[in-house]
C-alpha cells in the first residue's frame, strides 16, 4: 500500500472530480450531450424507419434492398443516365441558343460576334501575359477550346 486508506483515496478522487467539474464549461457539456443524442438518434433511425418487428418481410425493406443491389450492380447504368441527362441539357441549351439567334436582329448578331471576339482577345492577352502559368498558346487553340464548350 502507498500509505493511503481507502477513504483517503476516494476523497482524493472526489476532490479531483470536483476541480474538473468546476473548470468544465457548460457549453462543452451541452455539446457532448447533444452529440450523444444525435449519435443515438442516427443509430435508432433505421430501426424506426423499417420497423422493429417484421423488418425483413416489409415491402419497404425489400424495395430498399433491391434498390441497393441494383445500384451496386449498375454503376454503368448510372453513368449512362448521367450522360443522357447531360446530353438532354446540352440539347436544351442548343435549342434555346438557336431560338434566341432566330429572334435576334442582324445588328444584335453583329454585336454578339463583336463581344465574343473581344472576350476571346482579352482571354488570349491574359494567357500571353501569364505564359508561365498557361504555357504557349495560340488564338487557334483558344478558339478550338471554345468550340468544345459552345457546341
Amino acid at each position: 500500500m502507498s500509505g493511503f486508506v481507502d477513504s483517503q483515496t476516494w476523497e482524493a478522487w472526489f476532490e479531483s472530480l470536483e476541480v474538473f467539474w468546476d473548470n468544465t464549461s457548460y457549453i462543452f457539456i451541452i455539446s457532448i450531450c447533444l452529440s450523444l443524442v444525435l449519435v443515438l438518434a442516427t443509430w435508432m433511425l433505421p430501426i424506426g424507419f423499417l420497423g422493429t418487428e417484421n423488418a425483413a418481410s416489409s415491402e419497404g425493406y425489400e424495395e430498399l434492398k433491391s434498390d441497393m443491389s441494383e445500384s451496386t450492380n449498375s454503376s454503368e447504368n448510372q453513368m449512362e443516365g448521367k450522360r443522357k441527362f447531360i446530353d438532354t441539357k446540352t440539347a436544351e441549351r442548343r435549342a434555346l441558343e438557336k431560338e434566341m439567334e432566330v429572334q435576334m436582329t442582324l445588328e444584335q448578331k453583329r454585336e454578339e460576334r463583336e463581344a465574343q471576339s473581344q472576350q476571346l482577345e482579352a482571354i488570349f492577352r491574359m494567357m500571353q501575359e501569364q505564359e508561365d502559368k498557361f504555357g504557349k498558346t495560340s488564338i487557334g487553340d483558344i478558339q478550338d477550346q471554345m468550340k468544345l464548350y459552345s457546341g
